[in-house]
């Protein structure tokens, strides 16, 4: 995504505009009138870039960051002193499905590729969801792709296909293989059940999806630092050819392989999943009553 051509076409997938980034979908279809949020939680920060553009977007009043690794921690908490709003953002190596038992009526969690990283994501969105006030919001911008057990020779085959269209001056790799990080275990983990939970547990209010069905495997794979003017041009107009087919598969959803790996969605908790809390919560006092007569 750090590549500028790559980057205007998720913007644009998004928001309409080349320029607006998901953050400012984010504003626009909140409505300025209801932020600043003020009780924000950011679950997997890294570094914490999210969290900066939160506060500098005036999306968030103030943020809580949490994260299990201590050495991200310390780079996000010097930048955000660095940059003077260290006394707005906060940072905790805290796992997050313990912290979220003891949180209540948040106004929104945010997740930016690190939901896909968690074992089971049916019950931390659930956690989420009872952490959350009435109207709270959820929101994800994650890859939403294929679990790391699930591909398949079939698939593989059709994106080495493709892979061979484009010039061999870009073609870096003999064979496009499963984009399987073996060095991190958790990435991707249950990925293919992200969409399905936040279905279960939130009412989906705006949902963009964003391909990456074809450049997010091949890309890593194509000669990514070109050594002549040609090969530069031709691995330019190799992009474009990906990103083009990605808009056609996008655009027929019954193609094989058409499915959107990457997604930014907006929801609230259903209102089952609140009242489920307020009932839980109204039995917890009852039992605390109940011993102490």
């Amino acid at each position: 995504m750090s590549n500028s051509r790559v980057r205007q076409r998720i913007n644009e997938r998004i928001t309409g505009n080349a320029g607006s980034w998901p953050l400012d979908w984010f504003k626009e279809k909140v409505g300025p009138q209801a932020l600043p949020l003020a009780n924000v939680l950011s679950i997997g920060c890294g570094v914490g870039s999210l969290e900066r553009d939160l506060v500098r977007r005036n999306i968030a009043e103030a943020v809580v960051g949490i994260d299990t690794a201590a050495a991200p921690l310390k780079i996000a908490r010097d930048s955000a002193t660095r940059e003077g709003i260290g006394d707005r953002i906060t940072y905790l190596e805290v796992d997050a499905n313990e912290y979220l038992k003891h949180q209540t009526g948040l106004d929104a969690i945010f997740f930016h590729a690190s939901l896909h990283h968690f074992r089971d994501p049916g019950d931390l969105l659930k956690k989420c969801a009872r952490a959350l006030s009435h109207d709270g919001l959820l929101y994800i911008d994650e890859y939403v792709g294929p679990s790391r057990h699930q591909w398949r020779i079939r698939w593989l085959a059709a994106l080495n296909c493709i892979y061979y269209l484009l010039p061999s001056s870009v073609r870096r790799v003999r064979t496009i293989r499963k984009p399987v990080n073996r060095a991190d275990p958790s990435e991707a983990v249950a990925s293919d059940e992200i969409v399905r939970a936040v279905d279960e547990n939130f009412t989906v209010l705006h949902r963009a999806d964003y391909g990456g069905n074809l450049l997010s495997v091949i890309y890593p794979n194509l000669q990514l630092r070109p050594k002549s003017p040609a090969a530069t041009r031709d691995l330019d107009a190799a992009i474009e050819f990906l990103l083009e087919v990605e808009d056609v598969l996008l655009r027929h959803p019954l193609i094989e392989g058409s499915r959107s790996y990457y997604s930014v969605m907006i929801g609230k908790p259903r209102p089952e999943r609140s009242a489920a809390t307020t009932r839980g919560a109204i039995a917890e006092a009852r039992s605390i009553s109940s011993s102490v007569v």
